[in-house]
């Protein structure tokens, strides 16, 4: 998991961007993923896709 805002869990602080590396509970962890202040891992390294694609297909001249 990924903090996404400035975090502490179980003493330790964690930065927008770092990795979290403590035990998360339950509670704790469907709280924080349903406010947006945690995320995956994976889902911050995915690469962002254009929703423009079929518009800039049709701008070829």
């Amino acid at each position: 998991m990924i903090a996404k805002i400035k975090l502490t869990v179980a003493g330790k602080t964690y930065n927008p961007g770092e990795k979290i590396t403590g035990k998360l509970n339950k509670a704790d962890e469907v709280f924080l993923r349903r406010e947006g202040y945690i995320e995956d891992e994976k889902s911050s390294k995915e690469p962002t896709v254009s929703k423009n694609t079929k518009d800039e297909n049709q701008i070829k001249t």
